[in-house]
């Protein structure tokens, strides 16, 4: 296998430019003669398997298959990613409904108060459409971005429009009420097979949606902003802020720039700077050091402390007691606290060795954490009533 896919030094001496052939996408190991083979990418003998598979898909109707397991792996890895972060039983693979327009489909729905709507797309790019190829990259872009944000509008639209709450697994099934009777927005996002950075930032505009919040993101990309904003409410208020800042016109080329710009300041900077001049484009910059040294180490087998959001773990326990107790406050207590200033934590801290018992902490207007031995949702009619979501932290 590694001989098929090698090739020798200097075999590509003509490759300058973005627009001529790759062959280290289709032979990405070297042969040095000796017996020995040397990759600079592990992952990029499975990327050369999965281009020569597609190939043969296109070729041969028997390899058809080959893209019908593709894409129910990709719809399965993207709920496998939130079913990590949310409680199992929020998480909802392969939805349908009927509205007033027809039948649809969800790929995955994450069942909150505020869903996520994700449309798990498997195609991919041909080599002269990686080379820039005009005709190609509209095909694509088309097929992946603006099929992918109609079927999660239609959904939006079924949800707000006709007040739908009832999916099925199977269309030929009966529905069950899925969604809370209360929902305030969604978040959609769309799940490629394989990173497309180009079409993810310009693909909304050239399909007429440039101001449609949408998370355009590949399954790798998802799986890593997965692993690394790992509780409901830091993915949940991630991918909020990730779309709307994309509907806003931010420039993002690399995804682990995003996240990695979001743990330290939940990108307020950037945001601030499209606030103050809209018409200016913004670019993000390089801020994924901290991610690249954390999964970089775990390849080479070196511990890596993983980037974190700075959020106190009793604070998150007990945001996961609350989205349990009083689900219709969670999210207005999540935004609070990912949206705290990191200094506020320090105070939180030192209050809370002052206070182990009986505390109360003003975290936002109406948000309070209280301090105490368990974690435990304070369950005051008044204060529900009030809309005043004190939760209790414990020891």
């Amino acid at each position: 296998m590694l001989a098929f896919f090698s090739q020798r030094w200097e075999s590509q001496p003509d490759f300058r430019l973005p627009g001529q052939h790759n062959l280290a996408r289709l032979y990405p190991a070297v042969d040095l003669a000796t017996g020995t083979y040397f990759v600079a990418d592990v992952w990029a003998l499975p990327g050369a398997l999965h281009e020569r598979l597609n190939t043969l898909a296109g070729q041969e109707p028997q390899m058809h298959r080959y893209l019908k397991h593709r894409a129910a792996a990709h719809e399965r890895l993207a709920a496998e990613a939130m079913r990590a972060v949310f409680p199992p039983p929020a998480v909802w693979a392969q939805q349908h409904y009927t509205s007033a327009s027809g039948p649809g489909e969800v790929d995955v729905l994450v069942a909150l108060n505020w869903p996520l709507v994700l449309e798990a797309k498997s195609h991919s790019l041909t080599p002269p459409g990686r080379r820039g190829a005009p005709d190609r990259l509209r095909k694509k872009t088309l097929e992946v971005v603006g099929e992918g944000a109609s079927q999660a509008q239609r959904t939006w639209a079924y949800i707000r429009d006709e007040h739908g709450r009832s999916f099925a697994g199977a269309a030929a099934s009966a529905p069950v009420d899925v969604l809370p009777a209360d929902v305030s927005g969604i978040t959609q996002i769309i799940v490629t097979f394989e990173r497309m950075d180009p079409v993810a930032y310009l693909g909304p505009a050239h399909t007429g949606r440039a101001k449609q919040p949408l998370w355009v993101v590949s399954i790798a990309d998802l799986l890593m902003a997965a692993e690394l904003l790992n509780t409901p409410a830091a993915f949940h208020h991630y991918a909020r802020v990730r779309s709307s800042l994309a509907a806003a016109g931010l420039a993002i080329f690399m995804e682990s720039d995003a996240v990695g710009a979001y743990l330290e300041d939940r990108l307020a900077a950037v945001s601030l700077q499209l606030q103050s001049d809209p018409d200016v484009t913004v670019m993000l910059g390089y801020s994924s050091a901290a991610i690249n040294d954390y999964f970089t180490g775990a390849e080479l087998g070196n511990q890596r402390s993983r980037p974190k959001d700075g959020v106190p773990d009793e604070v998150v326990r007990a945001l996961e007691r609350l989205m349990d107790e009083l689900p219709n406050e969670w999210l207005r207590v999540a935004d609070a606290v990912m949206e705290a200033e990191p200094d506020t934590w320090k105070r939180w801290r030192k209050y809370r060795r002052r206070h182990k018992r009986d505390g109360e902490f003003d975290l936002a207007a109406g948000v309070r954490l209280r301090t105490g031995p368990t974690v435990q949702c304070h369950d005051d009619a008044d204060v529900r009533a009030a809309a005043l979501a004190t939760f209790t932290t414990p020891e």
